[in-house]
């Protein structure tokens, strides 16, 4: 490990930190397996948070059912809802019915695959940690704050349409406008007291939807630099192999004038290592990215789902052209298509780096090296024909591909909307 550069404790780096105190506001941090502590009542939080948003879920599809009466353009602001809440409900529960699995990922992350733990750490491979740590932190930040700026504008927008209607003054003759839509024993859109309590609670729930999904996804995002880490440094050794070799030319006893090409025993028994080393940190990245599929996997379906759903009702949301559908639904959708796009682009490179390392694999001349070293090299390669992916629960890859499907599917469906109008 490289003496002169300070390499943080995985837990103690600055992404990991940020994300740490959100996901423990929302009882969703594998607190039992990365810091060993069995905290009950953290645990009843966390199925107090699951359980309430199921009740808030149950009582949007009451109020769907009472208001299937209303215009099209209600309709479709209640069909947004409920399609993002289904979302939020199947991370929340799929992570609670699946805690030991999903703390075996963030175990085996932090102790293993994280980049602070490589264990022949040299410049170039601190450079690759500190990047990725950076990148990180930017994504993590840069979502926080985009997306809070989304929830606050998706609250103000119906308190700006109920000033201008002049609600606030009717003294209950004018209905109120709330953000999120629930059926509930108590009348909220005649009583101004009764709104103020709900428009609080409303500004909650939106909180903790865009909580849990950023905090997830963002880690998502994490262990994904990482692994690409870890596929770069194995790149790098690949390439020092191919500077290394001290490819002499001796003229042969037998055949004099004839050159010939070899490598040393003692080289070849040192790529034989680095060799065997490279076999089984692409194993282990191997087996990291299958314990990701067994999390994530229905996680990026439901992603999927809402991404098809919920962005053609946006788009014909938008086709209102007032002023508070602009507020209320443009950073909504904008945020739709970034998390598809920084979904499928980060996941995609999976794959696209995968393939730079088989090719860098295969540049090394094989035919100048030992039996046992040719044996090890066949065997990485033989691995490295089959590229790194993530799949939405194996319904479809999670790439570049798909993601411009699901645009074309999503304005597809908003075309045909549109007729209904």
């Amino acid at each position: 490990m490289s003496e002169n550069i300070p390499i943080q404790r995985p837990l103690d780096q600055d992404f990991v930190q940020l994300a740490r105190k959100q996901m423990l506001s929302f009882g969703i941090w594998p607190l039992k397996y990365l810091e060993g502590i069995d905290n009950k009542l953290y645990l009843a939080h966390s199925w107090f948070v699951a359980i309430a948003y199921h009740i808030m879920f149950l009582l949007q599809l009451l109020y769907v059912k009472t208001h299937s009466s209303a215009s099209i353009y209600d309709i479709g602001h209640m069909m947004i809802l409920v399609t993002m809440s289904f979302a939020v409900q199947t991370r929340l529960f799929g992570q609670l019915f699946n805690m030991k699995q999903y703390g075996s990922l963030f175990k085996e992350f932090f102790e293993t695959l994280h980049l602070s733990n490589y264990p022949h750490h040299d410049e170039k491979s601190v450079k690759i940690l500190h990047n990725c740590e950076k990148s990180a932190k930017f994504l993590f930040i840069a979502f926080a704050g985009l997306t809070g700026l989304g929830v606050v504008v998706f609250n103000v927008a119906p308190m700006i349409l109920n000033y201008r209607s002049g609600a606030y003054q009717s003294g209950g003759e004018t209905a109120l406008e709330t953000s999120l839509a629930f059926s509930l024993p108590f009348d909220y859109k005649h009583n101004i007291y009764n709104w103020a309590i709900v428009a609080s609670i409303h500004a909650i729930v939106s909180y903790t939807v865009i909580g849990v999904i950023i905090s997830q996804d963002c880690f998502l995002f994490y262990f994904i630099l990482h692994i690409l880490g870890h596929m770069e440094i194995m790149k790098e050794d690949f390439k020092s192999m191919l500077q290394k070799y001290k490819i002499r030319e001796e003229e042969d006893e037998k055949q004099v004038g004839e050159k010939v090409l070899f490598v040393s025993q003692e080289e070849d028994h040192e790529v034989y290592d680095k060799l065997k080393r490279s076999v089984d940190h692409h194993i282990q990245l191997i087996n990291f990215v299958v314990l990701i599929q067994d999390v994530y996997g229905l996680t990026l379906l439901s992603n999927y789902v809402f991404d098809v759903a919920g962005s053609c009702i946006l788009l014909f949301e938008l086709t209102q052209l007032t002023i508070e559908s602009l507020l209320r639904y443009s950073l909504f959708l904008v945020g739709t298509f970034g998390q598809l796009y920084v979904n499928s682009v980060f996941i995609d490179q999976l794959v696209s780096v995968s393939d730079e390392l088989r090719d860098v694999a295969y540049a090394i001349p094989w035919e100048l090296l030992g039996r046992r070293s040719r044996f090890v090299l066949r065997m990485f390669l033989m691995r490295a024909e089959h590229p790194l992916r993530l799949t939405a629960f194996g319904v479809a890859d999670v790439s570049v591909a798909t993601m411009t499907q699901i645009i074309k599917t999503s304005f597809s469906y908003f075309t045909m909307l549109q007729t209904l109008e």
